[in-house]
């Protein structure tokens, strides 16, 4: 009888054994052939030059960083690239701010707050082919926007052409990152105020603390581990962004007003006059750069945690 049990027992370990290590070993798979080798190919494809007039490939050379040093400063796609990057990560971070305070104004339930958290959830929850389709719609020449602009007397010519107008090409990219994004980072946020402690939040009521003190030095406090992260993602978004210029801007031209450093790393991956090689090593080197940058931001978030007891 006892080693009937034991060796049920043993059957049971092994296939816990068999289990647990079929878990782990999809993710680890995942991760070595999509990043690591990945990432290898990459670096190994930057020290590369093809010669296309007889496609020889030379190996071990520095051509393609020699050439992103004498440009990034100097040539005015990179200046653009990177300046538009920059303004892509500040926008980031004024999503964040008004997630925050939409956040805790649903948190508060405050008149209207219901009908508003389904206003922002919907375009979480939507097909991102459907609202880029909606959000082109509304900017086009003749559509929803320029026929209210019309009806508050804005004489015609004076409607910018929204999608065809160099300027407004990246206002409308962010306008709609805060569109699409403000729904998904207050479902974040609404996650961690409800694990607020409530005898706290009752105290402070009781002791008469108002909204804007409540939420500076009680609320974000308490979520500051979830704020931290998604000012992390600001710095990536710098290195990272360029679909949603890709979705509203199909056409290379209009985009060009707009184009991210992950965008002209892109258009250099495919399409016409496209250069791997070029783009690998643009890769690395703003890899390069921007590992500091997130160092540094997880270093001013652990000093905040530290100092303000966060």
């Amino acid at each position: 009888m006892n080693e009937q049990i034991k060796k049920t027992k043993n059957s049971l370990q092994r296939k816990r054994a068999i289990f647990i290590i079929g878990m782990l070993a999809i993710p680890i798979i995942q991760y070595c052939i999509f990043f690591i080798y990945v990432n290898i190919g990459s670096i190994r494809m930057s020290f590369q030059r093809i010669d296309y007039t007889n496609g020889q490939t030379i190996n071990g050379t520095l051509y393609y960083y020699q050439k992103f040093f004498s440009e990034f400063t100097q040539k005015e796609d990179f200046i653009l690239a990177f300046r538009n990057s920059f303004l892509a990560a500040v926008n980031n971070g004024v999503l964040i701010l008004l997630s925050i305070i939409f956040g805790y104004l649903f948190y508060k339930k405050m008149p209207g707050s219901g009908v508003f958290r389904v206003i922002f959830y919907l375009p979480s929850i939507i097909s991102i082919t459907i609202y880029t389709m909606v959000y082109r719609y509304m900017f086009e020449s003749g559509g929803p926007i320029d026929s209210v602009l019309k009806l508050i007397g804005i004489a015609e010519d004076k409607i910018p052409i929204w999608l065809n107008d160099g300027n407004w090409a990246l206002p409308l990219v962010f306008i709609y990152c805060i569109w699409v994004g403000i729904g998904y980072q207050v479902l974040i946020l609404s996650g961690a105020l409800a694990k607020l402690p409530e005898d706290v939040m009752e105290y402070a009521k009781i002791d008469g603390c108002g909204m804007f003190r409540e939420l500076f030095q009680m609320v974000i406090p308490m979520i500051w581990p979830t704020i931290a992260v998604m000012i992390l993602g600001c710095i990536t978004t710098m290195f990272t962004f360029f679909l949603q210029v890709t979705l509203i801007f199909p056409d290379a031209t209009q985009a060009k007003p707009a184009q991210t450093i992950a965008y002209m790393i892109n258009t250099k991956v495919k399409g016409k006059g496209a250069d791997p090689e070029w783009a690998a090593c643009m890769g690395v080197c703003f890899t390069i750069m921007a590992t500091p940058l997130i160092l540094l931001v997880r270093k001013f978030n652990s000093w905040m945690e530290s100092k303000f007891g966060f």
